[in-house]
């Protein structure tokens, strides 16, 4: 822990590398590594409580405190050569640390420390340090042996331009600087830096990164504008479905409900989609992860059959029972008895049910009964994907048409007009003739208390709208309004993990 002295009061920082917006009087802050951080006052506050206002403008008894002109002196520690300081800084002020230019013979600059220490806590040309005169106004040289010392270097990827790497030690947590490169196209510009040249989107500039091993950072460039780019091709005028779905143009019903049309289709035996009804609890999620897992064992029937015995979770029992109930899951009972009720993520439910992504683990703390049904087969895999950053025209229509031509499930994120994130299941689109998603099939777990025809009606074909300025995605709500695309999922099957373990 280290404590900064703030007007006279004292900023507690635990550093956990996040970025934290903090208003304090009206003065907008943004720390670096404060996920959990504390401002407090010393002896001369009346309060301790990091939650009562304070004006860092005034002594506490109403006079203003000029700003003062700070300097961050950099010492080369063992080094050699001369970097100029930083001057003229106030303190909360958000700077860019300038380049190393200090050298040491056989020895790798890994970072600046603040306590003339071997702890490097700032990486090279750090986009994201705070100044507190009495914290971070020396800064001293880390150095490693250039044999021992690993290398992030940085590629363009399509772009041009040199960066050069930054070092580091095994374990260290470094920060990636910003971008230097040239983008290939006036169209485009940096977006992260990834570990692969087409691999995920990870990294923002001044993100920590754990050195295990020497890595090539990639730069990643998305376009300009959002609403650019993202059509289907091969999808143009077409109606696309998940796998193992069925939806016959006479399966559509139509009624209009003051003024509004209602367009659904009819639940069947064998139809491959499903509608499970969340009732009065808050697990939208949990029935939108039950329905994913009634398609996902409708798809590996063959693959779970082998499996035989050692699958020891409730059977895919989903009833109808006509006009007066509503569609009952025994995977939904499952959430029900054993996840607390409360708001959650339907990738998390699958992913815990199925028994793979150890990542989400923590989220399963309060529930009272384990799942992992298939762990022996697909543990340690992946089979969720979402959407990497913002979800607009481009990345919704790529993501869903890759998911559907690649033969999986998908769920959505969305925002109610309330500001509440619900979550439905997509069973399908229809693709206009230039190639984007006008319309979308998708089951609501909110709606069947709602359904104008009876209990077995639930698929729901609505409309897409993108806005014009930023590409967003909303669905048109049967109901009236808009539903904005916050996210979306996909589910795979998991084939070739299935075939791997069978193989053994």
């Amino acid at each position: 822990m280290h404590n900064v002295n703030f007007y006279g009061g004292r900023y507690e920082k635990k550093i956990i590398y996040t970025y934290c917006p903090v208003n304090i009087g009206g003065l907008l802050l943004v720390f670096t590594g404060c996920e959990q951080a504390h401002i407090g006052y010393d002896d001369n506050r009346t309060s301790t409580d990091s939650e009562t206002p304070f004006d860092p403008g005034t002594d506490g008894g109403g006079e203003e405190n000029p700003p003062v002109a700070g300097t961050i002196t950099f010492h080369a520690h063992g080094g050699e050569g001369t970097m100029e300081p930083v001057t003229g800084l106030e303190e909360g002020y958000e700077i860019q640390l300038p380049a190393n230019t200090f050298t040491k013979t056989g020895c790798r600059f890994v970072g600046w420390s603040v306590e003339n220490d071997n702890d490097p806590e700032y990486s090279d040309r750090f986009v994201n340090v705070t100044f507190y005169a009495s914290y971070n106004s020396n800064l001293y040289a880390v150095w490693e042996d250039e044999t021992t010392a690993l290398t992030v270097t940085f590629t363009a990827n399509g772009g041009s331009g040199s960066i050069d790497p930054i070092y580091g030690r095994k374990g260290q947590k470094v920060h990636l600087p910003g971008n230097n490169f040239t983008a290939p196209s006036d169209d485009k510009e940096f977006y992260k830096w990834a570990t692969a040249a087409d691999g995920i989107p990870q990294y923002d500039p001044g993100q920590s990164f754990t050195m295990n091993a020497d890595t090539v950072m990639y730069a990643i460039w998305e376009l300009k504008d959002p609403a650019a780019g993202g059509f289907s091709e091969e999808f143009r005028n077409q109606t696309v479905l998940v796998k193992g779905v069925s939806v016959k143009e006479s399966d559509w019903l139509t009624e209009t409900v003051a003024g509004k049309d209602f367009v659904m289709a009819k639940w069947y035996d064998g139809c491959g989609w499903y509608d499970i009804y969340q009732e009065n609890w808050d697990m939208c999620w949990a029935a939108t992860a039950s329905n994913v897992l009634h398609w996902w064992f409708d798809q590996n029937k063959e693959y779970i059959d082998r499996f035989g015995d050692k699958y020891t979770g409730p059977e895919p029992k989903y009833t109808v029972g006509g006009v007066s109930s509503f569609p009952v899951s025994s995977f939904f009972e499952l959430f029900k008895k054993a996840w607390p009720n409360a708001g959650n993520h339907p990738y998390i439910g699958f992913a815990w049910f199925i028994g793979y992504n150890d990542e989400t683990s923590s989220a399963y703390e309060n529930v009272s009964q384990e799942g992992r049904f298939f762990a022996e087969v697909f543990e340690g895999s992946m089979l969720h994907e979402k959407v990497v950053g913002t979800v607009n025209r481009r990345t919704f229509n790529m993501f869903v048409a890759e998911a559907l031509k690649s033969g999986k499930m998908l769920s959505i994120h969305q925002r109610t007009g309330l500001g509440a994130g619900h979550a439905v299941s997509l069973w399908g689109a229809e693709f206009d003739g230039d190639g984007y998603i006008k319309r979308v099939y998708i089951t609501d777990s909110s709606t069947s208390s709602n359904n104008t025809f009876n209990a077995e009606v639930g698929l729901l074909r609505m409309d897409v709208s993108y806005d014009p300025d930023d590409g967003a995605v909303d669905f048109v709500s049967y109901m009236g309004g808009t539903r904005r695309v916050v996210n979306v999922e996909s589910y795979s099957l998991g084939t070739e993990y299935w075939d791997a373990y069978f193989a053994k």
